[in-house]
């Protein structure tokens, strides 16, 4: 287990390098008038492969072993790695930069402390336990710690400027509140799927098709529509309002009588948020800073985009257990296809507590939603650039 730590711990370093970089680079080489259908078809591609993993993985784990998971992206990240190589020709230019390293470790902390909290508190230990209690307060020191040492960094990894920047100071809840969402609730949807349909984790993962669809279909229009109008506000707007609609259908899947349409209804509403919120927050964020500043701001966007999802699944996981605690046996949740065999009345039993369970997430998340529309509608518009970070660059000089 302390080895699988390690190396996801690794492979989140290089992940989520490389989640910014592709960002960045799209705004070094294209104007922001333009930018909107690169990082839609980055979006859509992002989508295809959410849906295409947990396709693989299904299958892995049914037909081969768990450890094909990890083996698999050998050989595709060999492929990338030859064609970025020779594909991708840039012009390097190389500065003297110090590494952050304290603000890097204390953001790290502060991150860390707060995802042990929420999913430690309602499980193992208790919300009003010792260890839960150290977890909070060592979260929000490292967090003010992290904070008054941005102030005075000579070269901050998160510079607080950014923040006074209008358009920022809504984009970034914005992906924040809407990372939650996607990123926490949905993740309980292939559970969903196998526990009350019976389906196999591969057929689960074909289930998830409609986010795909709804994601590709969006992100790559949206795209369009921006270069052709030189407009974004209303996107998100739309996005936000497509979310909340799909948490509806969601937390009405085992009370409505419709069960897996609903589900599947629902989740291209979330696929449709998603492609209209993400790509136009990223636009619209590199839009509003400065060509120094394009690297940190996509950057930043990111980091808070799978911050809101990393927290999301935390507390909807410690919702989802504090609500099944007692009432069923905890081994349906990491088995939920067992469910089917067992003799009724116990298998109903098991079906409706799983089920009010993971819906009673969506419900939650209703809320949230339209606090992530609120936000979008004081989403401030401004003119796309029609030059490209390179070209402001080479202006400067």
């Amino acid at each position: 287990m302390l080895s699988l730590i390690i190396s996801r711990g690794v492979q989140g370093i290089g992940g989520g390098g490389l989640m910014a970089i592709a960002f960045v680079i799209i705004g070094d080489v294209v104007p922001p008038r333009e930018r909107g259908r690169y990082v839609g078809l980055i979006t859509s591609v992002f989508a295809v492969g959410s849906v295409v993993g947990p396709l693989m993985g299904g299958f892995f784990v049914e037909q081969l072993s768990w450890r094909w998971i990890f083996f698999i992206n050998i050989p595709i990240g060999l492929v990338a790695l030859i064609i970025t190589s020779r594909a991708l020709r840039m012009p390097v230019l190389r500065l003297d930069r110090k590494v952050d390293y304290l603000g890097a470790a204390l953001l790290t902390g502060s991150v860390t402390c707060l995802i042990l909290f929420l999913s430690w508190s309602s499980k193992e230990y208790g919300w009003g336990s010792a260890i839960s209690v150290v977890l909070a307060i060592a979260a929000a020191l490292q967090a003010v710690g992290f904070v008054q040492w941005e102030k005075r960094a000579s070269e901050p990894i998160m510079p607080l400027h950014l923040f006074r920047i209008d358009v920022l100071r809504v984009t970034i809840p914005l992906v924040t509140f809407a990372g939650v969402i996607i990123y926490g609730a949905n993740a309980f949807i292939p559970l969903y799927l196998q526990a009350i349909t019976g389906f196999s984790p591969t057929n689960s993962g074909l289930l998830l098709v409609p986010i795909m669809v709804g994601v590709t279909l969006m992100s790559v229009s949206t795209g369009r529509r921006m270069a052709v109008t030189g407009k974004y506000k209303h996107w998100p707007i739309f996005g936000a309002a497509s979310l909340s609609i799909g948490m509806v259908l969601l937390s009405q899947m085992s009370r409505s009588g419709l069960g897996l349409t609903s589900a599947l209804i629902g989740m291209f509403c979330v696929g449709v948020g998603i492609g209209s919120i993400m790509p136009t927050a990223t636009l619209a964020t590199q839009n509003a800073v400065e060509w120094s500043d394009l690297g940190v701001a996509s950057s930043v966007i990111t980091f808070f985009r799978t911050l809101g999802g990393v927290v999301g699944l935390a507390a909807f996981g410690s919702l989802l257990n504090s609500h099944v605690a007692g009432k069923i046996d905890e081994k349906y949740l990491q088995a939920p296809r067992q469910i089917k065999n067992l003799e009724e009345p116990l298998r109903s039993d098991v079906l409706r507590v799983l089920g009010d369970g993971i819906t009673s997430l969506y419900a939650v998340a209703i809320p949230i939603a339209i606090v992530v529309l609120i936000i979008a509608i004081r989403l401030p518009e401004r003119p796309l650039r029609k030059t490209s970070g390179m070209q402001e660059s080479n202006a400067a000089e």
